[in-house]
């Protein structure tokens, strides 16, 4: 059997959630906080979630943020 490569674990930038980090540059422990701290970064001038913010954060605010993240690319 192969063994998992084992990853260093790291807190997430945005939700703080502790997550393997498979690439060295990896700041967001997946998808959705990496578009919400864009969103919050775009329209709120927050560089990264507060805590204020990651309880009002509902799938509307990760609709909005997927729709400025894709038109941005």
């Amino acid at each position: 059997m192969k063994r998992r490569k084992e990853y260093p674990k790291i807190e997430c930038s945005f939700c703080g959630k502790v997550f393997d980090m498979q690439r060295k540059w990896a700041k967001f422990c997946g998808t959705p906080c990496r578009l919400k701290n864009h969103y919050f970064k775009k329209t709120k001038g927050v560089s990264n979630g507060s805590k204020a913010n990651k309880k009002n954060v509902t799938s509307n605010v990760i609709q909005k943020a997927s729709k400025l993240y894709l038109r941005s690319s």
